[in-house]
């Protein structure tokens, strides 16, 4: 499936910024900010050292191969990623973040 949909730029990225096509509905609840299976979201790699909690990322799982796209958070003074659907449960470390979402494009509904 495309993505035949609006742009929404939410910041701008760097030069090393890429398009990842989202997967699955970790971050999809089927409110108007969140992401449908098929959007593609802009991930700039320069700016994963710059992340604070409630951003949205891309990181790499323990296994070294699972790369999944959520939103950082925290529980106490640990990091997690948590999917906005809450099917999903938190992801605690290791995990590696590899970039920020800095836009989206949203796929039609």
């Amino acid at each position: 499936p495309g993505c035949g949909g609006v742009a929404v730029v939410d910041r701008k990225g760097g030069p090393r910024t890429v398009g990842v096509a989202v997967e699955d509905d970790a971050m999809y609840t089927g409110a108007p900010e969140t992401y449908r299976p098929d959007s593609l979201i802009f991930v700039d790699p320069d700016q994963r050292l710059q992340i604070q909690p409630g951003e949205r990322v891309i990181a790499l799982l323990r296994d070294g191969r699972t790369i999944v796209f959520r939103q950082l958070g925290k529980r106490g003074d640990d990091d997690v990623l948590e999917a906005l659907n809450p099917g999903y449960p938190p992801i605690v470390r290791p995990f590696g973040v590899l970039g920020k979402v800095v836009s989206r494009l949203l796929a039609a509904p």
